[in-house]
């Protein structure tokens, strides 16, 4: 009777020293515009010499601006690491290019390398971000290998085409356990466990509203065009009209879009980050709500459109900010005995290689 007193008066008191603290970021959309406006400019007076500071710039921006219980996270790379590796990464896009122009018949073989490459340049990616954030002066690191590489982002993708794309769910399923489960905070691991019936009721659940946005899609689309085609000849000149089809048409697209990608990232974030915990750090917490996380998607979308790219900023901003709102993470005491661990600061050739072959990935 006396064990079972103490148990349960304990068990307030371990639950107290857990701190819930809320992700926040205090980026504004007029700020970044600011750095945003600059580095393009720049960048193109410098030949994209200057993106590399650019990039440098807006990575400590939003680092510096996102806050986890009093702490801001810290981007530590340097412009000249990031300019030696984008040197190196556009030296290798530029031979592959070339060699693949003018000798085509070894055009399949050069894609056999880049499938084998692929890999090893995703963890390089992967390990130089990681490695170059920091929180409570603490970096992050990666601990995936180009044989676990391999096999989720080329074995697992090509047997599941085999079933019919029947296993692609539980296929991206493996590829984001991989990537969050090889996360270190210091000397602390991450450990996902997620569930692939998840990742199956949010792949239907966003084609059931990309079925759904396809048929009014084309309901509104076959009005429009009846519309525009009666009465072009009295309201509107014949080149009026086509544009203002082609227009309603690529707007009516990106909604569709927006709303499937909205559907499916919110469940598999959620999923995702509840699911994650550091050891003897934290565990994660996510509450991103399907409504309004389309409308934010959709609307991005729209002003980007609508403002020739100039609103960027302002929806980069938001869509941070909105899901820095959606995020928890419950720390425990002993996040303050984590140990940095040591390794040698790589190059990010990885990373801007990556890039360059359209194989780069980050962390959900």
């Amino acid at each position: 009777m006396t064990t079972d007193m103490s148990a349960s008066s304990d068990a307030p008191s371990q639950s107290q020293t857990i701190t819930p603290a809320q992700v926040e970021f205090s980026g504004k959309g007029s700020e970044y515009f600011g750095i945003w406006i600059v580095n393009i400019l720049l960048s193109i007076i410098t030949l994209g010499i200057y993106s590399a500071w650019a990039k440098v710039r807006t990575n400590q921006y939003f680092y510096g601006h996102t806050r986890i219980d009093g702490h801001s996270l810290r981007y530590l790379a340097t412009p000249m690491q990031i300019l030696r590796g984008r040197i190196l990464a556009a030296a290798l896009f530029i031979l592959y290019t070339l060699l693949t122009s003018f000798l085509p018949t070894i055009s399949l073989a050069f894609t056999l390398i880049v499938m084998l490459v692929a890999p090893f340049l995703i963890v390089r990616s992967l390990h130089f971000n990681l490695r170059m954030t920091s929180y409570r002066n603490v970096r992050f690191g990666f601990d995936g290998t180009y044989g676990a590489a391999f096999l989720h982002f080329v074995v697992l993708p090509i047997c599941a085409i085999f079933t019919l794309g029947i296993a692609a769910p539980w296929v991206l399923k493996k590829i984001d356990q991989f990537i969050n489960g090889n996360v270190r905070y210091g000397d602390r691991a991450f450990s996902v466990e997620t569930r692939a019936g998840t990742y199956y009721i949010a792949v239907l659940v966003a084609l059931a509203v990309g079925v759904v946005g396809l048929i009014i899609w084309l309901a509104f689309n076959f009005s429009l065009m009846n519309t525009i085609f009666a009465t072009g000849e009295e309201q509107l000149t014949p080149p009026s009209s086509l544009i203002l089809m082609q227009v309603l048409l690529m707007l009516s697209t990106l909604v569709v879009y927006g709303l499937v990608g909205a559907v499916y990232g919110a469940i598999i974030r959620n999923h995702l980050y509840n699911h994650t915990s550091i050891e003897n750090v934290g565990q994660m917490h996510s509450n991103v709500r399907v409504g309004p996380y389309c409308w934010l998607l959709v609307s991005n979308t729209l002003l980007t459109i609508i403002t020739i790219g100039l609103a960027y900023p302002l929806t980069k901003v938001r869509k941070t900010a909105f899901l820095a709102g959606a995020t928890q993470i419950s720390i425990e005491p002993s996040i303050d005995s984590v140990i940095e661990t040591l390794e040698s600061e790589n190059s990010a050739f990885g990373e801007e290689a990556a890039g360059f072959f359209d194989v780069d990935v980050s962390l959900g």
